[in-house]
């Protein structure tokens, strides 16, 4: 049967490139070049000899020009930047340590019981449903958070999946309609570096060993909790939006009443997935999703499928872990 934690594991789990070559790099491959070329022509006719160094001149040339004009930056990348200007000049927010960032989201989680937990043989396909949960979390500074979800009525690829759904109870599991309430003290410790190299060696500390994602992708995904329901400081909010302005493939989508959405393409294993995410002007995350591009195999759920799914309200400063209206 399905784990009865499973929602309160994706509720915390929401919580929390290619490299550019270096100057010395380039310069080590032009030499490569300049050398291989050398060999080549040695022991030539005279007449060839000069054809190829001429042609090795001028690609050295053409390297050099290459070498010296800008990189052109994507409109993704400009956005970010101007973002990370912004919030730049954002003053910190002097509360308490004793207060709380609250945040109320939307999500929809895509979830799977086992063949066996609806009575299918071993080998048979999983259940899968997409559950729609409310969730309210308060981020304290002194590092307590308390999450409070409430899921709602799922949706369902098949009729047969829906009657299995209640005919074993899973309903129950989730709490469908009921508010689940849970306070964790000295939950996390992070602080946020603000200097963009300190910053980029922090989240490479932080990646996840094993992962079958690409590395840039792992990278995004530690980036995000910085201006994911954080209490982060605008200073190290600028630096994580100026990161992201480097991330290989990243496409700007549009610009929207001053929250801006982004989104980049990536394969994991045999599945291509579309992870999109929007950043407002005070540098927070204000949604993000994921979306598998194509068919996936081992599921059988079909290209189009959206397996995770939020908006995030503005974060607010409250004084307590009362509800919130």
């Amino acid at each position: 049967m399905a784990d009865p934690r499973d929602l309160i594991d994706r509720a915390l789990s929401a919580l929390y490139g290619e490299p550019e070559p270096t100057p010395e790099e380039e310069a080590r491959s032009l030499a490569r070049f300049q050398s291989a070329v050398a060999q080549r022509i040695e022991g030539q006719p005279r007449s060839i000899s000069w054809r190829l160094a001429g042609a090795a001149g001028l690609a050295v040339v053409v390297a050099g020009l290459l070498l010296t004009l800008p990189r052109q930056e994507t409109a993704a990348a400009e956005t970010l930047r101007e973002i990370a200007q912004l919030v730049e000049e954002i003053d910190p927010i002097e509360a308490p340590d004793s207060s709380f960032i609250f945040v109320r989201s939307e999500e929809v989680l895509l979830m799977e019981v086992q063949a066996e937990g609806v009575g299918r043989q071993e080998g048979e396909p999983s259940l899968f449903y997409q559950l729609p949960v409310r969730r309210d979390s308060w981020v304290g500074y002194e590092g307590t958070l308390q999450l409070s979800t409430t899921a709602t009525e799922p949706t369902f690829f098949d009729t047969t999946d829906r009657a299995l759904y209640y005919e074993f109870g899973i309903d129950e599991q989730d709490a469908i309609g009921e508010t689940q309430t849970f306070t964790v003290v000295d939950a996390f410790d992070t602080v946020w570096a603000t200097d963009k190299d300190e910053l980029d060696r922090q989240i490479r500390g932080m990646l996840p060993l094993g992962s079958t994602r690409p590395e840039h992708i792992d990278f995004l995904d530690v980036a995000l909790q910085a201006i994911r329901e954080s209490p982060a400081t605008p200073a190290s909010r600028a630096a994580v939006i100026s990161l992201l302005s480097d991330l290989p493939g990243l496409e700007l989508v549009g610009t929207v009443g001053g929250v801006s959405s982004f989104s980049v393409d990536f394969g994991d294993n045999d599945l291509e997935i579309r992870w999109g995410f929007a950043i407002d002007e005070a540098g927070f995350l204000r949604s993000e999703s994921r979306t598998n591009l194509t068919a996936d195999g081992r599921s059988g759920l079909p290209a189009g499928t959206v397996t995770f799914e939020a908006t995030y309200s503005a974060p607010a400063t409250v004084g307590s872990l009362d509800p919130q209206p």
